[in-house]
């Protein structure tokens, strides 16, 4: 008792070091994610997904394999996206979390537009998009639908993403959201602009910059807001009203910290401005500004804007008669886009290098080009084929969907009917079946329990047959036995009245083994401890076990005069036989049967040699009387007799 408090004490610790231990990866993996920025977020990122995954948190797993994803898209990472898709398909396959599932969707559509795989792609972007309106996500719905927009745009499909965009606005605009929004109204006006509709395009431009003006968020505000405003100079760039282009450019240029918070919009309004300059006659500035357009692409080592970079250079030089410097920018953008596979800066560059050369080198280029055209054309022509297919697929299935439902309403009053009707008869047949299953079990189960009364019944004649056996034995034989013993005796015949003595006990073990017992007056628990009590001696210990556990009250006389008996006699033969110095019992009364396991631990004996002694034959025969089961067990270690009796013959 003294070492209890310091028990418990140790237990205390044990589990608060063990709950501070979880409480510390946990906190571990949230830091991670929390500060998961620059050029350490995606190492951060995947710390957290391989903690999350060793921890056994899904909420954590779910958020480190969405943003883990995401980051590794961005920095065109196949093997991160891959495996941040194989946790979340962990967990949907786990929880069935639908959306899991459609991240699935997502990542997937991800990872075939990294291969340029785009039809794919598209796919899967619709199939994440109908996951999400599923589940009735409806901001997921709208982020798909702006992805599926740009593709549509870029693959020139314009009235698809116009219809893909005006549609995920719908889902957006109901939730007062402003990231996404804005972005949808920007990605509106890029398609009105490729269409070249200036004003309605500007519009929209507008309309998402005083979306951004909401946006709690200070640095996605700036972003957005150079983004936008990039786009509003753009338009006006396009429709050749340079001065009015300018000042767009010019504002955003004029913040200090652009270039390094913001490298890819400085970039982008960088060029922009440069072709301003240009037009606007400022020649000089322009190729200054080209110059450290250039040098900031090739510092992040941006090759795809160093081949924007090229032919741009090209472009200038031409314009301005150079066309050595000209030359020279065409064939390194040339070189840099088939190495990094920027198709359609490629054509621009071949058409500029068949005017910038001459005879066969000239007619190269110009094959190359046409070779080229021809396949972006196709490529389009495709992709915008299988847009509209998937679209035109799914609002055919709406519209057949719609008609379906107007005729299954017609028909559904003439079926329900029959229905009906089928539903009635088929309860009725059900129910007779019922009937008859049910009377047949009833009349089996009480076939059974007659029968098994009649095995009672039968098994108490016998009991009251051996009574009378063992009463004739005792009163009768025993006593004329007795008699002729006291005259062998007086006669001096003391040879013949041993023998005959011998004889006497015989009789009267056999007179004991055929004698039954009533628990009338004496219950069989007490008769049991009584029992244990008659043989209990210091050479011979008796234990028995489960008496207190049952009602012994409900169990048939038979079977409980049967159960003493057979532990009479188990006691008597280890006592005699088995030279056994412990004798336990253990009594067990369930639903269905009764069981007895009586275990001694004397020298044993084998039963397969031999004949059972009369004492197991009659506890054999007594069991088997009431359909039971005896089973012996014997070694030099002792031996194990357990017996099981059904309470209702079952």
């Amino acid at each position: 008792m003294r070492l209890l408090p310091y028990f418990l004490l140790a237990s205390i610790l044990t589990f608060g070091q063990e709950k501070s231990r979880k409480d510390i990866q946990k906190d571990s993996i949230t830091f991670y994610l929390n500060n998961a920025r620059g050029s350490i977020k995606n190492s951060y990122l995947k710390k957290a997904l391989s903690l999350s995954k060793s921890f056994g948190n899904d909420s954590l797993l779910k958020r480190s394999s969405i943003e883990f994803g995401l980051d590794s898209y961005f920095k065109r990472d196949l093997l991160g996206l891959s495996e941040a898709n194989k946790s979340l398909t962990y967990l949907f396959q786990k929880n069935q979390d639908s959306f899991a599932l459609a991240k699935i969707h997502h990542f997937k559509a991800l990872i075939f537009r990294i291969q340029n795989r785009l039809d794919s792609s598209f796919h899967y972007y619709f199939k994440s998009k109908e996951t999400s309106i599923a589940i009735k996500d409806s901001l997921e719905v709208g982020r798909r639908l702006l992805s599926m927009s740009n593709m549509q745009k870029d693959g020139k499909d314009y009235l698809g993403a116009e219809a893909s965009i005006i549609e995920g606005l719908r889902y957006l605009e109901s939730l007062n959201e402003i990231r996404f929004t804005a972005n949808s109204y920007n990605s509106l006006g890029n398609i009105l602009l490729k269409k070249l509709q200036f004003e309605e395009s500007r519009k929209y431009y507008w309309k998402s910059l005083d979306i951004v003006e909401n946006d709690s968020s200070e640095k996605r505000q700036e972003g957005l807001r150079l983004m936008i405003t990039n786009n509003i100079g753009n338009s006006y760039l396009i429709e050749e009203r340079y001065r009015e282009a300018l000042p767009f450019f010019e504002k955003s240029l004029e913040r200090r910290d652009i270039r390094k918070k913001f490298p890819y919009y400085y970039e982008l309004l960088l060029g922009n401005y440069s072709d301003t300059k240009y037009f606007l006659g400022d020649k000089e500035e322009a190729l200054e500004g080209l110059n450290m357009l250039y040098k900031a692409r090739k510092k992040r080592k941006n090759y795809f804007g160093m081949s924007l970079s090229h032919n741009g250079y090209a472009d200038y030089f031409t314009r301005e008669g150079d066309r050595k410097k000209a030359l020279f920018h065409a064939l390194e953008g040339y070189k840099l886009t088939k190495r990094i596979n920027n198709n359609y800066t490629r054509a621009s560059l071949l058409i500029k290098l068949a005017n910038l050369t001459s005879g066969n080198e000239s007619k190269k280029y110009m094959n190359e080009y046409v070779a080229l055209n021809d396949s972006l054309r196709n490529i389009e022509l495709n992709l915008k084929s299988n847009f509209t297919k998937i679209r035109y697929e799914t609002e055919k299935k709406e519209q057949e969907n719609k008609t379906l439902k107007i005729d299954n309403d017609r028909k559904a009053a003439e079926v329900q009917k029959a229905k009906q009707q089928r539903i009635i008869g088929w309860l009725v047949a059900i129910a007779l079946f019922l009937i008859l299953g049910l009377s047949v079990t009833f009349y089996r189960n009480r076939r059974k329990k007659l029968l098994y009364e009649s095995q009672l019944e039968k098994a108490n004649a016998r009991e009251h047959e051996r009574q009378q056996i063992a009463k004739s034995l005792h009163d009768e034989v025993a006593g004329d036995l007795r008699m002729l013993h006291q005259k062998l005796t007086g006669s001096d015949q003391k040879e013949e009245a041993d023998g005959l003595e011998k004889i006497k006990e015989n009789v009267r073990n056999l007179s004991h083994q055929l004698s039954s017992v009533s628990f009338e007056e004496v219950s069989f628990k007490d008769q049991m401890i009584n029992l244990a009590t008659d043989y209990f001696s210091k050479d011979f210990k008796v234990f028995m076990k489960g008496l207190d556990n049952d009602d012994w009250n409900t169990v048939n006389e038979t079977i409980k005069r049967t159960l003493y008996l057979s532990v009479r006699e188990s006691i008597q033969n280890a006592i005699k036989y088995a030279k056994a110095n412990r004798f336990d019992v253990l009594f067990a009364l369930e639903k269905k049967q009764v069981t007895v396991i009586a275990k001694d631990d004397g020298v044993g004996f084998t039963a397969e040699k031999g004949s059972k002694g009369i004492g197991l034959k009659n506890m054999e025969e007594r069991v088997q009387e009431l359909r039971g089961q005896l089973n012996i067990k014997s070694s030099e270690k002792g031996t194990v007799i357990e017996i099981s009796i059904p309470q209702n013959g079952k």
